[in-house]
């Protein structure tokens, strides 16, 4: 089976986030207003609803509360309300359990929110690419596991076979057995969904980052935040174990494992500022 012929089988994957890349685009554009902002995300009456919801929560407390979008956007402004929108739409395709790979719901959605903020913070501190893209790549970087356990769920112990018996990390038995990692089917699902190549390329090659063709700084960002967001306690299942870093990449970051450990620290506590934001 092909990754495209995975992919076009699938029956209960969520909906496309369509919002997400157009928004994307907007705040990339300097000459982008608030009524940009808000005419996409009426776009979808159910976001616009949970956004003004969200916002008039205790963690964005200390304001009257708001009535509408546009309130929301001009008290809250474009990045705080697309990391919002980010965090509403991941939840229904990276916040659900994956019992094929031995996850938890809560389990999947702290490693997820933990790898976005990890990847927003070494985004910050280098410079390589712009936090709004850095925390969506972070957010996103395992959704082809979903994919991957609808369709081959019932065969999947053969690839913790290889990882237990033969000390593989989990993308080189996946491989082996499938043919393709869940990083390539993640990838694959964004393209098709309109997610430009910024957010696509990282995704694919965060187990292999110096094979990347591009956007290779932040691949190497994705696949540290993979190994700080373990290191938080975001364990991604049976195979938080199976991860092979290349620690070649500190280099290519131009960073040490010391400033590695530090950003971990640094995330960890931000992820304690902001546990109410875990439930969205």
């Amino acid at each position: 089976m092909s990754i495209e012929e995975l992919i076009n089988g699938l029956k209960d994957l969520p909906p496309a986030p369509r919002v997400l890349p157009r928004l994307l685009k907007v705040l990339g554009d300097e000459n982008a207003s608030s009524e940009d902002v808000v005419s996409l995300i009426d776009l979808d009456p159910a976001l616009t609803a949970r956004i003004i919801r969200q916002s008039n929560s205790a963690y964005y407390g200390g304001f009257d509360a708001v009535s509408d979008l546009d309130e929301a956007v001009n008290r809250l402004g474009f990045r705080e309300i697309y990391r919002m929108a980010c965090l509403i739409c991941a939840r229904s395709f990276v916040g659900g359990a994956v019992p094929t790979y031995k996850m938890e719901s809560e389990e999947r959605w702290f490693n997820s929110v933990a790898t976005g903020l990890v990847m927003e913070t070494l985004s910050r501190d280098l410079g390589f690419c712009e936090p709004s893209t850095a925390y969506t790549v972070g957010l996103l970087h395992d959704i082809g596991k979903l994919a991957i356990h609808q369709v081959f769920g019932d065969r999947y112990d053969v690839v913790f076979d290889k990882l237990e018996k033969e000390g593989k990390s989990l993308y080189r038995a996946e491989m082996e057995v499938l043919g393709f990692d869940h990083a390539q089917v993640g990838a694959a699902l964004l393209e098709k969904w309109g997610f430009p190549e910024d957010i696509v390329i990282p995704i694919r090659f965060q187990y292999s980052p110096s094979a990347a063709p591009s956007q290779r700084e932040t691949t190497g960002m994705l696949h540290v935040s993979h190994w700080i967001a373990g290191g938080i306690g975001g364990k991604p299942g049976k195979d938080s174990w199976a991860f092979e870093l290349d620690t070649s990449v500190f280099a290519m970051l131009h960073m040490d494992e010391e400033r590695a450990m530090q950003v971990m620290l640094q995330s960890r506590d931000q992820l304690k500022e902001k546990e109410e934001m875990l439930s969205m």
